[in-house]
């Protein structure tokens, strides 16, 4: 059921699917989600479901993992091609140091953003809180972006 401004009001399985299907597959915030999709409901109204509908919660930090997950696999497609290789005058594989340079900043925001696309509901508990689903993948994703040593 729509509100007169036209936005989704009523809360329901078909929603709450089509809201964390777009949280997954796009890397950006809750907010901005609500604001890009017009048959969305309002950022307010999703808080709200995510504060009384603990079956939409649950579905929501499932689609909060994949999105971090797909984040994570874009920097491991990426990182590594952008390393430039070439050959020296005495025929020896080199790295071009400046294209390494590159290589371990660009990990660096993508690691900045992996760690922003997590709730901020679950983020901001204690470590031994039952409900903290996010932070094992968060630290297993922290961990495999380490794809570079740091003498580069």
């Amino acid at each position: 059921m729509a509100h007169p401004g036209g936005r989704p009001t009523i809360y329901n399985e078909e929603m709450a699917d089509l809201i964390c299907e777009r949280i997954a597959i796009n890397p950006i915030g809750l907010q901005h989600i609500c604001e890009k999709y017009d048959d969305l409901p309002g950022f307010g109204t999703v808080k709200t479901w995510l504060y009384k509908k603990p079956e939409f919660r649950s579905k929501y930090l499932e689609a909060k993992k994949t999105q971090m997950l797909l984040k994570v696999e874009e920097l491991d497609d990426i990182l590594l091609k952008n390393i430039v290789h070439f050959t020296d005058k005495e025929g020896n594989e080199r790295i071009d140091p400046p294209s390494v340079s590159l290589a371990i900043a660009r990990g660096n925001n993508f690691k900045w953003e992996i760690s922003r696309l997590g709730p901020r509901e679950v983020k901001d508990k204690k470590d031994d809180d039952p409900e903290d689903q996010i932070k094992p993948i968060h630290d297993e994703m922290m961990e495999r972006t380490k794809v570079l040593p740091k003498e580069f």
